[in-house]
């Protein structure tokens, strides 16, 4: 995936609420790997034959490819409707999380983003990051917050 500027953001087993077939065991999110994966998509086709949503075509060409190879189902954020749960999925996955309900991904931080995933018919593993928050232990994003709002996650004001 390194040459196609994506990395595996992390990986989830299915359940019923996710809306996939019952042989899928495992779901993996792919996400740009910067800052390699802007100078891949702006060299593609894609970025100048001038048809609608060029980012769109690009993760749907290069991450069908990638799931051929793989021999997995490639799902995508951009297809529907009914679209597919990528913002609970990524949380799922463990490929972020957050107290305060922004996605922050432990390599691109809240530059979080999902070009698409692999279903799989068979458990995989994969190595990547965990998200930063469950570690972090100043916790800023609960403690910083100028207007002084109650947040359904911390106790009381943040």
């Amino acid at each position: 995936m390194a040459k196609h500027g994506l990395r595996a953001a992390g990986a989830f087993k299915p359940d019923v609420d996710d809306g996939l077939p019952d042989e899928v065991q495992a779901v993996v999110m792919l996400a740009p790997d910067e800052p390699h994966f802007w100078s891949v998509f702006t060299s593609s086709p894609e970025w100048t034959d001038g048809h609608a949503d060029p980012l769109d075509s690009w993760s749907a060409r290069v991450i069908g490819e990638i799931a051929e190879t793989l021999g997995a189902e490639p799902l995508f954020p951009f297809t529907g409707p009914p679209f597919r749960p990528f913002y609970r999925w990524a949380i799922k996955a463990g490929a972020c999380a957050s107290p305060v309900m922004l996605l922050a991904d432990g390599t691109a931080g809240l530059f979080a983003s999902f070009r698409g995933a692999l279903a799989f018919d068979k458990p995989v593993s994969i190595d990547a990051p965990a998200a930063p928050c469950p570690t972090c232990e100043r916790r800023p994003c609960l403690s910083s917050c100028p207007v002084d709002v109650t947040c359904p996650f911390s106790q009381g004001h943040l």
